[in-house]
């Protein structure tokens, strides 16, 4: 009797924890979600317009996951299968916020991406790529973030999807 009282609480206890783990995020994930311009003289560079990003919780740019930010710049160009982001991430510092004012650090942004594989129809043409993207503190104490991260992008609504994790 108290085998199977001890099997049936391993079952509960994995039937709860897994799903847990499935989605749990980590403090170390990001997620940018955004909507790209294409390039006023090159027309395979892409522009940055709407911007949504998620932070992990607990993770060291935006710890209070509800921060204001903003990506200036920003851009994902091209050359041959490899392509490249830049910009600056604007983030709100909470902890230096106080009344009227709002405190912001600025993040470098960049990264390399290699065209993995593509999908696509007459109507649309889907690209996935793999890289590392760093975000780097501009500040007299440096701190370096990098993401392993794979990157959606659909065209031709210029949907960009980027999922991270950190190295």
């Amino acid at each position: 009797m108290n085998k199977i009282a001890l099997q049936l609480g391993i079952s509960i206890l994995i039937l709860f924890t897994i799903p847990t783990m499935i989605f749990a995020q980590s403090p170390a994930d990001i997620e940018i979600k955004a909507t790209m311009k294409k390039g006023d003289y090159v027309e395979t560079n892409l522009w940055f317009q709407t911007t949504n990003i998620t932070f992990g919780q607990g993770n060291n740019i935006c710890p209070q996951i509800d921060c204001k930010y903003e990506f200036q710049d920003g851009t994902f160009n091209d050359y041959g299968n490899t392509r490249y982001i830049s910009g600056t991430l604007k983030v709100e510092d909470k902890s230096k916020s106080s009344g009227n004012f709002t405190s912001f650090n600025y993040f470098d942004v960049s990264g390399t991406f290699e065209l993995q594989n593509s999908n696509e129809s007459p109507d649309e043409k889907i690209f996935y790529y793999s890289g590392d993207l760093k975000i780097e503190k501009k500040a007299d104490v440096l701190a370096n973030f990098e993401y392993l991260s794979t990157i959606t992008l659909r065209e031709p609504s210029n949907t960009f999807i980027l999922e991270g994790s950190v190295k």
